[in-house]
């Protein structure tokens, strides 16, 4: 465990690291080897001193009223202070540096020193918009203001969500706070909807709570169009922290917990079984028409197991018992958060590691560590171009008794406790012998005697038992190793026409698994010879190894990537959003020969007319290697319509409402979500 940790800490270091060498740029457009070479041959120069001075000023809303406990921050971070009851404040700061505004219920202010000056020292905050109206909406690949929108979509913030629910995962922030999902994940009962993370599909099970910035569900053909066969069922849209520039954030959480077992499966035991048998087999002799003439259990047998004679020669097992599994467990839980940066570069870590026992009381190797890191790196390289580099690590690793059943041919038979708890009949066999009661004990060697009291029960038929193969069988090791490569751009083309942007992700995903496990053999005694002592006779031999058994279950590599052109421009009483994106994903999967392939190119645009009347429109163009060349690619378009009915005029004096909207959305999904098989 150690050796991956530290191969994922060096390939994070280099990874988030060395691009940032990539906004070095000489302020005269020199060329960057020739001022490398300058730089090496001046002499050494003392180091820049760092002036500092004193700033006052007053915060006050757009009415012009003192805010008290505004939180202003400077220094990328480093000082701190909060304004008094009149919206005064006094911070020390560093020549040049930027201070960040922000208080609860108001939107953020950033300016530089100059820009603070430039206002006589006055910072005017404005009341944030109406939540879910007015506020920022993370959209396929564009964010726009929420009422604009014509299409179903629920937001969600994480943040305010974890006020509440204390749970990590994904799904806590959403699940029962959304209107229309059943479930975990499912939109309308349509079947579980797709995870889009930054804009890449992704298996949410090591997401957690504390990296998300946003959630957004796409409910409707129009809100998950460009998305084309990945979001036939629904999206669950899902955007990552970044760092904030000028601002130093460090957040720890450390849990440590118990969970309890709701229920546990209650099984019939020995008597039950054997009298519930003799019941069948009378039941079937009398359909069939002839007598029973002796049942398979005697009903002395069943009397003396009922009554617990000697549980050694009536045994009674319940693998579902006290004596066996856990009425509570405990977990812990340890996660930290690291961002910051400056007005050219911010960072984003997010570190943690989940420790959970296993619910069986037998067996030392019954747990379940996970590990994952999540760093990102946004860098301005210039004036109109930012570039971003982001790594995922995951590392989760089970260890469990090794309770497979083998074959003679040496293939395997996956099972874990439960599996062979849940199948095993209670009378079959003796779990534990004691020494006490054995006539012959010489022939038994040390390397069978349990705790210097027992040996393991068993017979020719049964030569291992499930206390066996938990206790003496050795070990089994899954490790699933999750990693995740993201670079991507950011070009503001305001140079070109104002409103005009353009982005683009290339993401590299690799998973596998990984196992190891440890076989070792052991005997069981069998009873042969009842009497006041019983005689055994050794079945099967005792063999314990270090020799272990790796073998990589599982495979599969994902390249992503798209590249998006966005206009977003008012012009009076009119405004238009719109955006042109292609995307690109190959899937390869180990013991499968052809990759999956496909190819999207969509276009989508909203216009709005007086803020009050909407229109959504929009077109994808996608193709898939799983269907034949003359039926490879398909269109698919969608629209909507909106009307804002809360900005009418005769609505204005109903303070009842204050928003409604009425809306209509019509589009065709395409999809090749089918499981049997591809074209060749």
């Amino acid at each position: 465990m150690k050796k991956f940790i530290n191969r994922l800490s060096i390939l994070l270091c280099l990874f988030l690291v060395m691009p940032i060498s990539a906004q070095k740029r000489d302020k005269k457009g020199k060329d960057n080897f020739e001022n490398q070479h300058k730089i090496e041959n001046q002499k050494e120069r003392p180091a820049k001193k760092v002036v500092k001075q004193t700033i006052t000023g007053e915060v006050v809303n757009d009415k012009g009223a003192p805010i008290a406990g505004v939180v202003v921050t400077a220094n990328e971070g480093a000082s701190t202070t909060t304004t008094d009851s009149q919206g005064q404040f006094i911070i020390e700061i560093n020549q040049g540096s930027t201070l960040l505004f922000e208080m609860t219920g108001y939107q953020k202010v950033s300016m530089n020193e100059a820009h603070l000056l430039s206002k006589l020292n006055k910072v005017v905050m404005s009341v944030e918009a109406l939540a879910n109206v007015d506020s920022k909406l993370e959209l396929p690949y564009q964010t726009i203001q929420q009422y604009k929108t014509t299409s179903s979509v629920s937001s969600i913030d994480p943040a305010k969500s974890f006020e509440s629910d204390s749970r990590f995962g994904l799904s806590a922030a959403y699940y029962g706070k959304i209107p229309g999902m059943i479930g975990a994940k499912n939109i309308r009962g349509f079947g579980n909807s797709v995870i889009i993370v930054d804009g890449i599909k992704r298996d949410e099970s090591y997401l957690n709570v504390m990296e998300i910035e946003s959630i957004t569900v796409l409910k409707d053909a129009v809100s998950r169009m460009l998305y084309g066969a990945d979001g036939d069922l629904g999206v669950i849209l899902v955007k990552t922290k970044s760092g904030e520039a000028n601002k130093k954030i460090m957040n720890v959480r450390v849990e440590n917990g118990v969970s309890k077992a709701l229920q546990y499966p209650k099984f019939l035991n020995s008597a039950q079984y054997m009298t519930a048998y003799n019941k069948a087999q009378q039941n079937d002799a009398s359909l069939a028409g002839t007598p029973l003439e002796t049942p398979k259990f005697a009903q002395t047998l069943i009397d003396n197991t009922a009554n617990k004679v000697d549980p050694v020669r009536y045994p009674d097992n319940d693998y579902y018992s006290s004596e066996y599994v856990k009425d509570l467990n405990n977990f812990t839980s340890v996660s930290t958060e690291l961002s910051g940066g400056s007005s050219t570069t911010q960072y984003y870590l997010n570190m943690g590691w989940d420790h959970t026992n296993g619910w069986t009381k037998i067996g030392n190797n019954d747990s379940r560590d996970v590990l994952n890191i999540h760093g990102k790196v946004g860098f301005k390289v210039n004036s109109w171009m930012k570039m971003t580099s982001e790594v995922v690590g995951v590392f989760d690793m089970t260890n469990l008794p090794n309770v497979n059943t083998y074959k003679t041919d040496g293939t395997t038979i996956d099972l874990d406790y439960w599996g062979k708890a849940s199948t095993y009949l209670p009378n079959t066999q003796t779990l534990m012998i004691p020494l006490s009661r054995i006539s012959n004990p010489g022939i038994i060697p040390a390397s069978s005697i349990i705790d210097g009291q027992y040996v393991l029960g068993g017979s020719n038929v049964y030569q291992t038992s499930l206390l066996g193969d938990m206790t003496r069988s050795g070990s089994d090791m899954t490790m699933n190793r999750y990693m995740q490569f993201n670079t991507g751009f950011d070009l503001n083309l305001k140079g070109i026409t104002k409103g005009l942007s353009a982005k683009g992700l290339l993401s590299l995903n690799f998973n596998n698994t990984y196992r190891k496990n440890i076989l070792n053999k052991y005997s069981v005694y069998q009873i042969y010879e009842v009497g006041l002592m019983d005689s055994v006779k050794q079945v099967g031999v005792d063999n314990k190894t270090t020799q272990q058994n790796n073998s990589q279950t599982y495979f599969d590599r994902t390249i992503s990537s798209y590249v998006s052109l966005n206009y977003d421009r008012d012009f009076g009483d009119h405004a238009l959003s719109a955006v042109l994106v292609g995307t690109y994903n190959q899937y390869t999967q180990n013991a499968v020969f052809q990759q999956d392939k496909n190819l999207k190119i969509g276009f989508q645009a909203n216009y709005t007319y007086k803020n009050r009347y909407l229109i959504d429109a929009g077109v994808l163009a996608q193709g898939s290697s799983k269907l034949p060349s003359n039926n490879k690619y398909g269109v698919a378009p969608s629209v909507g319509l909106g009307w804002i009915i809360s900005k009418e005029d005769f609505m204005k004096d109903n303070k009842a409402i204050n928003y409604l909207k009425l809306r209509a959305t019509y589009g065709i999904l395409q999809n090749d979500n089918w499981t049997t098989g591809k074209y060749l």
